[in-house]
């Protein structure tokens, strides 16, 4: 996904900022996070037509990266791992030349590793 090349923490944060949606937008992304992870327009990754989509989509636990961001959300859903984000819903890449235009205007609430979040999105 996203982070997979970011350190543990970053990928913890991520993990928690889209658990974060579920929990509080679920009218706009769903409940689960399969859900809001597929949700149209949220993550490139899951496009269609963007080539990692057939990846992704026949990971397997035998994948390293697939079997660590398993962890972390079993981790995350489990309560286990205490949140780094508090309840921000929306992140993206600082290296980003161009910030989504839902961040316009907007103060990220956390730095974590190359990624910002924020809280006051809607």
């Amino acid at each position: 996904g996203v982070s997979r090349t970011e350190p543990l923490d970053c990928q913890y944060a991520v993990c928690h900022s889209l658990h974060n949606r579920g929990f509080y937008m679920p009218r706009y992304m769903g409940r689960t996070l399969a859900d809001v992870c597929v949700a149209p327009w949220q993550f490139e990754c899951w496009s269609i037509g963007n080539p990692d989509v057939g990846r992704m989509r026949h990971l397997t636990i035998d994948d390293a990266e697939f079997a660590q961001a398993l962890f972390i959300a079993v981790d995350v859903l489990s309560g286990r791992h205490v949140s780094t984000v508090g309840k921000s819903t929306h992140f993206h890449a600082s290296g980003n030349k161009t910030p989504p235009q839902w961040a316009e205007h907007k103060t990220p609430a956390y730095v974590i590793g190359t990624f910002w979040f924020y809280e006051d999105v809607a």
